[in-house]
Formats: structure tokens, C-alpha cells, sequence
């Protein structure tokens, strides 16, 4: 061990991601790999960092993830790498960048009208070109051979999404139609999935709730794609059809995928989406429970915030009816003066239906019984004391309906308030985080190529901050080392990472260190990011493959991301 090592970590306290609580201990890096997992002596490095006072852990594999296409605006994934995030995996919830042919799937972070439906692929192109980006790929394993020439900060892992898979094999401009998939069009299905698990996919992702929860795939189809997946032993990312009134019945449909096909299953991002159904996960863990005690290969994963969206939805003038918008302009103190324009306001959106922001069927006023209560004031500077209230409390301290009240927030403050829509309830969270095989996801992406006005949901930069720093920290629902497993190790191994997720000789060198009495991030964004340094603390060096990307809380130049194809 005399030869020098290129990276040394002294005196930290070592949570090596086995679930072993946390010990003293040097860790050494040579090349791209840990030679080292002890006292180092007096082995020369070229590069100590002194990790006294700190943890040090391996880089967290962000299991729920939709960089994607992102990836080649923005490869240093600014937003990731300074929360610890080492390992990105995307093509989750349906959605990846391949295969297509005649059309192409409208990606979520696009803007465009016409998201998540087909369009044909010379529009497609053109869509693309307006956010400066070359569609000059058909298949996953041309998109990954981008990657491997755009300079990646985290490594890469990518699924092939279901949506996607469907559009190809129809070849039909909009929406997917209802009818289910001919028997030829899940032979098509099938041979994609094929082609993309030899080029390196991961395995199969699914959604339901962008376009219609009642699109009509039926299980056996999920089936042959599953089959499919287990000959290469890859992972299905199953978003369920309703995190609802049909949550139970859709966890049961996932086990029963895993369970009859043998094909390692997560339930995306498991919420109670609304606040008539919070306290319902209980039930669903207890199923998963049960299957993983009976040996089905079934997991889940958590996102860390109240607000589901990546860029907060529930906004104020997201509520408002695009006319209003349009009149208003930015003296919504005068145009609502006539108290005749608050009601006839507040009557259209009781109405319902559909503006820029939101598809009719999608507003949170005439999709969740109780959206009042979720709506969270969080900006109101002329009258703070209605900061941090759901808009329910604000009505009736107001002596009005809660439509009327959103009207009144911006005549009060002349435009100036805002308001969250907070879609999951804390206890739920925690109770996933503690189920044993859980694992923590952003369902984020790189933040800058991204033209939505809206400020982007903590998570996306804080995931990782906010797991330490409030739900270890300060509830102490979790220990650490549980944490840092359900971050590392228990998402390699699910994803078939077989030299990452743990500090140990012979792994490569993602690495964490962070200060554990500070780390934290927000709550809350007010405003679309200027400085990374805003959202998160506490993460001060992350080593991906060996090289710093993060060095003492500032990003490096380094780019050593690589795409980690299944071999």
C-alpha cells in the first residue's frame, strides 16, 4: 500500500453504505476505484482532504430520476452533484429518450402544449431545435453514446419508458389511443425492449397519470414486457395506476407483476396523492410487507417533499382563469377593485376547467375534494399572518369561499402572494422511509435548461440534505446508517450496480462527505435558481469515479460521469 493514492480522506466517520453504523477510518481512491477502507498511514496521496468533524459515505444513487434529454443542456447536473448524488437514473414514469421512428413522445419538461402526446418526428426535431438540442437519435443506444461524448458530472443509468415504447409501436400523432395494444403491437413492444436492454437499458418504466390513469394497458401486457426485462435481470419502475381512491389495488397489481413475471419491481415514488386518502400508505406498506416476507422481489421509492410536481405547482396566478391573466396584467390590485370581478372570477374557477397550466381533468380546485387544504399560503407581504395557512383557514379568517380568497390574496398584495400545493402528507413519507426496502428518489432533473417561470421544488436540488438534515436529524425517524443505505447500497443492488453503493475496496469511488450537524436544504423556493449555495448546505466534497466534482461546497471543472450500461 506504499504506492501513492490519488484521493485520501482522513478522519472522517465511515457510513460504508452496508448498514453498519458509522466508524473511523481513512478512505483511499486510486484511479477510479477504493483501494482503501482504514488507516491509511503514511501511504502518500496527491490529494487529502481532512474529513474531521464529517461523514463520509458512498454517493447516493438517485433511483428516481428524469435527466434525460436535460443531461446534454446541462452535463455537469449542477443540481444533483452538489446534493451527493453520484449515480442518475432516468427513463422513469414511461418517459425516456428512445426509441422512436415515426413519432416522438413530447418529454414532460418540454415547452409545448402538447406534452405527452405523439407527434411526428420531423416536428418532434423541430421542437427540440427551439431548446437548442439535436434530435440526431432513434434508440437508447444512440442517445447513450451522446452521453459518453457530452461530459456527464454524475454517472448515468437509463430505462426505457413505457409511454414511449407505445408510441413507437403505434405510430399514431396524439394522445395514446384507449384501445389496448394488438397482439402485433406488443410483439413490437417486446422486440424494442430487446433492442434497448442490449444497448444498455436498465429495464422497463410505466406511467399512467399524465395522460389519462384509465389508458387501457392491461396487466398481461405489462407482463410480456416484464418477461422480457427478467431475461437480461433487469428492474420495472411501476408508477402506479392510481396513487388514490384505487392506491391498494394498484400496489396489489405491482406485487403481482413482480411475483408472477420474477422481475425485480419498485412502486414509483409510493404518496397518498390528497388529503382525503393521507394515512392510507399504511396499508400498502403491509402488502409490500408481506410479499417481500413471502419472496417477491417488490421495493419502493420516496420523494422527500409535500409538493409532487418539479416545479411548484398550486401558484396563484396558475389558479387564475387565463383571462383574468390577460386583463390583470400586473395591477391585480386594481383589477380586482370591482368586487364584481372577484365574483365572476371565483365563478369560473369553481366552474373548473382548463388554462395554460393545468388540463381540465388536472386542476387542483376540481380534482382533489379538499384542495383547499392543501393549498399552502406561502407569500402574502401585506398581511403575513396569512403565511404558512392553508387557503381553507385564509377563507374563512376573510369571511369568504376559498375561490373568492385566492382572488382576494392578489388584490391585498397587488399580484405579490403566492401560494404551494401540497399534494403528500409528512407521515406518509416517513412511514415509507422506514419501511426496510425503501430507497429515496428525486423524480428531478438538472433545473437550468428548464423555461417554466415557476420556482423549481426544493427536492431537485435538496433531496438528499433534507433526508439528513430533517428526517434523521431533526425527527430522528431514521437512523443514519438506514439512511445512508436507502441512498446507496439497497438502489445499487436493486438496479444490478454491482461495484457501487458502498465504500470498499474494489468499488469505484463515488463519495460522499458531508457535515451531518449542518446539512440541510429548504422548504420552500421563491423564485427560479440563481446560485446552487441557496438550496442545499452541508455536502462539502463528492468524488464520482474518483475525481472531485465537489470540493469544499464548490463545483470543480471536473466531469467523470460515465454511463453505466447493463453489461
Amino acid at each position: 500500500m506504499s504506492r501513492q493514492l490519488d484521493l485520501l480522506i482522513t478522519n472522517g466517520l465511515v457510513f460504508d453504505g452496508s448498514g453498519r453504523p458509522g466508524y473511523r477510518a481513512d478512505v483511499g481512491v486510486r484511479g477510479d476505484e477504493i483501494v482503501l477502507v482504514g488507516r491509511a498511514g503514511d501511504v502518500p496521496a496527491a490529494r487529502t482532504v481532512d474529513a474531521a468533524g464529517k461523514v463520509v459515505c458512498p454517493g447516493f444513487v438517485d433511483i428516481h430520476g428524469h435527466s434525460d434529454y436535460l443531461l446534454l443542456m446541462d452535463p455537469s447536473c449542477d443540481s444533483k452533484i452538489t446534493q451527493g448524488i453520484t449515480t442518475d437514473v432516468g427513463g422513469n414514469c414511461g418517459l425516456s429518450p428512445g426509441p422512436f421512428s415515426d413519432v416522438w413522445y413530447v418529454d414532460w419538461w418540454v415547452d409545448n402544449p402538447r406534452n405527452f402526446h405523439s407527434v411526428p418526428i420531423a416536428e418532434g426535431r423541430d421542437i427540440l431545435r427551439e431548446h437548442g438540442l439535436e434530435l440526431d437519435w432513434q434508440d437508447l443506444g444512440g442517445f447513450f453514446d451522446r452521453l459518453d461524448g457530452a461530459g456527464l458530472g454524475p454517472n448515468y443509468a437509463g430505462l426505457v419508458g413505457h409511454y414511449v415504447l407505445r408510441s413507437t409501436a403505434y405510430g399514431e400523432p396524439g394522445t395514446q389511443p384507449a384501445r389496448p395494444a394488438t397482439r402485433d403491437e406488443i410483439g413490437k413492444m417486446k422486440d424494442l425492449v430487446r433492442q434497448a436492454m442490449e444497448q444498455g437499458a436498465r429495464g422497463v418504466s410505466c406511467a399512467f397519470h399524465h395522460t389519462d390513469p384509465e389508458l387501457d394497458v392491461s396487466q398481461e401486457e405489462f407482463r410480456e414486457l416484464g418477461r422480457v426485462v427478467a431475461e437480461y435481470d433487469g428492474i420495472f419502475a411501476f408508477h402506479l395506476r392510481s396513487y388514490t381512491d384505487l392506491l391498494l389495488s394498484s400496489v396489489r397489481e405491482a406485487i403481482e407483476l413482480a411475483d408472477t413475471v420474477g422481475v425485480r419491481t419498485t412502486v414509483s415514488h409510493l404518496m397518498a396523492d390528497g388529503k382525503e386518502y393521507w394515512g392510507k400508505l399504511s396499508y400498502a406498506l403491509d402488502k409490500i410487507a408481506v410479499a417481500r416476507a413471502q419472496g417477491v422481489p417488490i421495493w419502493t421509492d420516496v420523494m422527500l417533499t409535500l409538493q409532487a410536481r418539479n416545479y411548484m405547482s398550486g401558484g396563484l396566478l396558475t389558479m387564475m382563469p387565463d383571462a383574468a391573466v390577460a386583463a390583470a396584467g400586473d395591477d391585480w390590485a386594481g383589477y380586482f377593485a370591482d368586487g364584481g370581478r372577484v365574483a365572476e372570477t371565483a365563478e369560473a374557477i369553481r366552474k373548473g376547467g382548463a388554462n395554460r397550466w393545468y388540463k381540465a381533468r388536472f386542476n387542483p380546485s376540481s380534482y382533489w375534494p379538499l384542495w383547499d387544504e392543501m393549498l399552502r399560503v406561502i407569500r402574502s407581504p401585506r398581511q403575513p399572518e396569512f403565511e404558512g395557512l392553508m387557503l381553507y383557514d385564509v377563507s374563512r379568517l376573510l369571511g369568504c369561499d376559498s375561490y373568492e380568497a385566492m382572488c382576494h390574496l392578489l388584490r391585498i398584495n397587488d399580484g405579490d402572494a403566492d401560494t404551494i400545493l401540497e399534494r403528500s402528507d409528512e407521515g406518509d413519507i416517513v412511514d415509507v422511509l422506514q419501511h426496510p426496502m425503501s430507497m429515496v428518489g428525486t423524480d428531478g432533473s438538472p433545473v437550468l435548461p428548464i423555461r417554466s417561470p415557476r420556482p423549481p421544488n426544493p427536492r431537485l436540488y435538496a433531496s438528499y440534505p433534507m433526508l439528513f438534515g430533517h428526517y434523521v436529524r431533526e425527527l430522528d425517524a431514521l437512523r443514519f446508517e438506514d439512511a445512508v443505505m436507502k441512498s446507496t447500497s439497497i438502489p445499487a443492488q436493486f438496479l444490478g450496480l454491482r461495484d457501487r453503493g458502498e465504500l470498499r475496496p474494489g468499488y469505484k469511488a463515488d463519495i460522499v462527505v458531508m457535515d451531518a450537524a449542518q446539512v440541510r436544504g429548504h422548504q420552500h423556493l421563491t423564485a427560479r435558481p440563481k446560485d446552487y449555495h441557496e438550496y442545499s448546505e452541508g455536502v462539502t466534497h463528492v468524488a464520482v469515479n474518483g475525481q472531485l466534482v465537489v470540493d469544499g461546497g464548490e463545483l470543480t471543472a471536473n466531469r467523470p460521469g460515465q454511463v453505466l450500461r447493463l453489461r
